[in-house]
């Protein structure tokens, strides 16, 4: 009976020495899995490469896509050949409406301006010649409008104005004076304050002289109208204009001399030049034109293993401006580049999950389109997410990558960042980080001043996502000679530099995904 007790004893001291080894080879292996040294981090950023970035922009540029314009036929075959890339990779699909897809339809009104115009005294002004209108009319509208003048539009100027008016004229000169602290300085702030004010018709003059409201139309209807360069359509909250100099004073029956002092002695504290500046009055007749047209983001992801309902999204507009007159717009920098480099990102976040190297949280890749459009693919994600807005911790957005500018040389290893530090110290840290530990690159912060003119903090799809408090940051190399030009093509790309900048993304996403808490806002 001893010996039988003992035989059993031994049985299952064996048999516990061996289940316990067995478990110690069974966590090492997990922990291996979880635990990625730099040595495997360097290899899957290595799967990104120049001749991968070259095929996808050569296919994506190809004149059978015709430049890519939102709604066109050319943006359908772009999107189909990006959702297949993803199948191939093994993203998983989104669910939406209860269905797996890889593509988010919406639909969008394709709405023309040719049919606005303002009149004050007889003369009248058109959409792309006196003015340019940044909102949207959903019906046909004859009315006789009232314009207070509030200088340059500070909340101190909007408060006192006493007379009754639906609509405020201000001025935003960037050769005008400096504000006072604590008054807003950005255009966006200004407007959004009129607004609040409850002003549904915003006129803003834009430059002192003919000549500069001049460049800056030139430069609107380079980008091909697209309100995300100025202001996005205020929708039935508002209505905005940027007016040249001639009209604003127009409106007032005086000249630009006039209007300029009055704005400056605002500034410090008078009032009686605006009680003067109240109640002039225009005509604003719209007839808009409407037609509805298809278009759809792409989506896939790599699902988390710790924290799968947390998502890093990465993201990039795969649209562009089409064919003008009768030439093609191919878009190889904008944005055909930073849709290469996302699904060469993607691609190496793939192989890590094939490996068993699943990110703790889900990383999101997103192709946008209605980009060139007014940020409108952006928009309709952040009203419509495929993760939770709250549970979403970054975006990682990528536009014109593919050149360099003519502040930088062609042989110049650099990126723009823009937005890293505004909502997280954090995001902006681990991105300096890692540049410093795998890339090197020289990092340049130029468009990133709160002051910047340029604001393209505000001019990409990145922007839908921070003023959701989602910390971003927006890669770009800067605007060059051949921006919305029939010449912006394949063989001009850097892609020694633009390698870098992918990588640069993938080992800073790669960070946000595995630390093991979430970013910290300010």
């Amino acid at each position: 009976m001893l010996f039988q007790k003992h035989k059993i004893f031994l049985l299952f001291k064996n048999f516990f020495l061996t289940f316990s080894f067995l478990s110690i080879i069974y966590f090492a292996q997990c922990q291996q899995s979880v635990s990625v040294g730099h040595g495997e981090i360097k290899q899957f950023a290595a799967t990104i490469t120049t001749d991968d970035l070259f095929h996808h922009i050569s296919i994506l540029t190809a004149d059978s896509l015709e430049g890519r314009e939102t709604g066109k036929p050319g943006q359908k075959k772009a999107a189909a050949y990006i959702r297949e890339q993803f199948i191939k990779f093994g993203l998983k699909p989104a669910i939406i409406n209860g269905k797996e897809t890889y593509e988010q339809e919406f639909t969008l009104p394709n709405y023309k301006k040719d049919k606005i115009s303002l009149s004050v005294d007889g003369k009248v002004f058109f959409h792309l010649s006196g003015f340019v209108h940044g909102g949207k009319f959903r019906k046909q509208k004859h009315d006789t409008i009232y314009v207070n003048f509030a200088g340059y539009g500070t909340p101190d100027i909007l408060d006192n104005i006493r007379s009754e008016g639906e609509a405020v004229m201000f001025l935003n000169s960037h050769a005008g004076p400096g504000f006072h602290e604590g008054i807003p300085t950005t255009l966006h702030d200004r407007i959004t304050i009129a607004l609040e004010h409850g002003y549904s018709y915003i006129f803003i003059v834009y430059g002192e002289t003919s000549a500069e409201f001049g460049q800056f139309l030139r430069a609107y209807k380079y980008a091909e109208g697209g309100d995300k360069a100025f202001i996005r359509d205020q929708g039935n909250s508002g209505h905005v204009f940027f007016i040249s100099p001639d009209l604003g004073a127009l409106i007032f029956n005086t000249d630009m001399d006039h209007l300029k002092k009055a704005a400056e002695k605002g500034l410090h504290g008078a009032r009686k030049p605006f009680r003067k500046l109240q109640g002039a009055s225009l005509v604003i007749n719209a007839q808009p034109q409407d037609s509805i047209i298809l278009t759809e983001n792409v989506i896939g992801y790599i699902e988390g293993r710790e924290e799968p309902g947390e998502c890093v999204i990465i993201s990039a507009h795969y649209d562009h401006v089409g064919i003008r007159g009768e030439k093609i717009h191919p878009g190889a920098d904008d944005n055909a580049s930073g849709t290469a480099a996302l699904m060469e990102i993607a691609e190496g976040f793939s192989i890590a999950s094939q490996k068993g190297m699943d990110p703790d949280r889900s990383i999101l890749f997103i192709a946008f389109t209605g980009e060139e459009k007014g940020l409108l693919g952006s928009g309709y994600y952040v009203d419509h997410p495929v993760f939770p807005l709250e549970k979403t911790i970054a975006n990682l957005n990528i536009d014109m990558i593919g050149r360099s500018d003519t502040l930088h040389g062609e042989d110049s290893s650099y990126v723009y960042l823009i937005g890293s530090d505004k909502l997280s110290p954090e995001l902006h840290e681990i991105s300096e980080k890692s540049n410093q530990e795998y890339t090197n690159l020289s990092i340049d912060y130029t468009f990133n001043r709160d002051e910047d003119p340029n604001r393209f903090y505000y001019r990409s799809d990145q922007y839908n996502f921070a003023k959701n408090n989602i910390p971003v940051i927006f890669y770009f190399t800067g605007v060059h000679e051949d921006y919305h030009k029939p010449s912006d093509t394949l063989e001009k790309i850097r892609f020694d530099n633009m390698l870098k900048i992918s990588q640069l993304i993938f080992y800073t996403s790669w960070e946000i995904a595995n630390r093991e808490d979430r970013l910290k806002l300010r």
